[in-house]
């Protein structure tokens, strides 16, 4: 399981399936009894429990697929998770839409409304990619 994990992270997860003997060698009496396999991973820390579940599907020729990936996110104190599907369904916008329909139309113009509503603070503290993305901009505007 650990090499598996392995293969995933580093995207070569044909190649682990190449080199284990296929997709019927890795499911339990090959994918007649088993057609798919899951994978669940948790780690925890003192604030936080952090998860990773995908589901690989027996396809032609004797290899896996993805048929579903997601991770997700839960500070201690936090109401609920912020589930994070990876794939197309996963993309910030996307997920914005789901919570906010008449986004899809404002996409390009709803930034500076987004902005204002959370607040520069808000965003760099719990945005790992806003806080240097912004300093960056910022000393552009100095040069």
């Amino acid at each position: 399981m650990f090499k598996l994990l392995n293969f995933l992270t580093t995207g070569a997860l044909q190649d682990y399936i190449g080199r284990s003997g296929g997709a019927e060698a890795l499911l339990h009496y090959g994918s007649r009894v088993t057609p798919r396999m899951g994978v669940s991973v948790e780690f925890t820390t003192d604030n936080r429990t952090s998860q990773y579940f995908s589901t690989l599907a027996s396809a032609a020729p004797d290899t896996l697929i993805f048929t579903s990936e997601e991770v997700t996110f839960h500070r201690t104190g936090s109401p609920e998770p912020q589930r994070i599907p990876l794939g197309a369904a996963g993309a910030p916008s996307k997920r914005i839409i789901d919570k906010i329909p008449e986004y899809a139309s404002r996409k390009s113009s709803a930034g500076p409304d987004i902005l204002k509503l959370a607040g520069l603070t808000t965003l760099s503290a719990r945005c790992p990619h806003f806080a240097p993305w912004l300093a960056r901009m910022e000393s552009l505007a100095t040069q």
